[in-house]
């Protein structure tokens, strides 16, 4: 958990900071964990939640493949 100075939890900033990556995802969010998930993944009920608040992610467009004499 995040901690102020004085030692108390901040337990709203770190649940606000935890909301604020999930937005700014543009593309794609992965989140992982090492020991225990973030207790914050609760308040998240499925992966269409995480969708929503990601936002939708953008379809790439297909590739076009260039030749030398494009250039040219």
């Amino acid at each position: 958990p995040l901690e102020a100075k004085d030692g108390t939890c901040e337990e709203e900033e770190e649940r606000r900071l935890f909301f604020v990556g999930i937005t700014r995802a543009k593309e794609e969010l992965v989140i992982t964990w090492r020991k225990e998930p973030s207790r914050f993944l609760e308040e998240i009920t499925s992966q269409d939640t995480l969708a929503e608040k990601a936002g939708k992610r953008r379809e790439a467009a297909p590739a076009a493949q260039l030749s030398l004499f494009d250039f040219l």
